[in-house]
């Protein structure tokens, strides 16, 4: 699915409402691209994109200076370890001030050969606030030691006395394997971060 100088579109629904995603895989190039400078507020939000032989989701925006999107960057997954019951995600994001971005997780039973995610499960989403910071951890459904985690970041408004509307999705975030908690220190921390 290519999306070239659209001003507006939205491709959503599992995001929203539970098991009603959209399901993008089988295509010989990127599951979803977004190309060209005047390509703004496309949101990408909910949907299970993988088994495409590109990226899950791409743009031109790591090429140029005003990409796709207003080259909305995705969020850098630095840990991602299984307790045995939940999995618990530390990621960064780099983030305007004053705004606020829906993030959406994704499992994957494999990694993406190309570097970038895709998103073989939804697990689902988190908003940041911009306000307090860039660095964030969550916690998501159990996702198996062997398992992959990708997300993406989608900036929704900016601004904070004239909020201003945005749906800028980014790229899928590279997969980050998921490991088993230890605390080899017996401090409460795992030693992964």
């Amino acid at each position: 699915m290519y999306l070239s100088k659209v001003r507006v579109a939205t491709i959503r629904s599992a995001g929203l409402i539970s098991g009603e995603g959209n399901l993008i895989a089988g295509n010989d190039t990127e599951g979803v691209f977004i190309q060209g400078s005047s390509s703004i507020d496309n949101g990408v939000l909910g949907n299970l994109i993988y088994d495409n032989d590109g990226a899950g989701m791409g743009s031109d925006s790591i090429s140029l200076a005003s990409g796709a999107n207003e080259s909305q960057t995705n969020p850098v997954i630095t840990s991602v370890i299984n307790n045995g019951f939940n999995t618990l995600a530390s990621e960064t994001l780099d983030a305007s001030s004053l705004t606020t971005y829906r993030l959406e997780f994704f499992a994957n039973s494999s990694p993406c050969l190309i570097g970038t995610g895709e998103g073989e499960r939804f697990l689902g989403t988190e908003n940041l606030d911009s306000f307090f910071g860039n660095s964030f951890s969550v916690t998501l459904p159990h996702v198996p030691e062997g398992g992959f985690v990708s997300a993406t970041a989608t900036k929704i408004s900016s601004g904070i006395f004239f909020p201003e509307s945005h749906n800028d999705t980014s790229e899928m975030s590279p997969c980050v394997p998921v490991v088993l908690f230890s605390d080899g220190d017996n401090d409460g921390i795992p030693d992964q971060w």
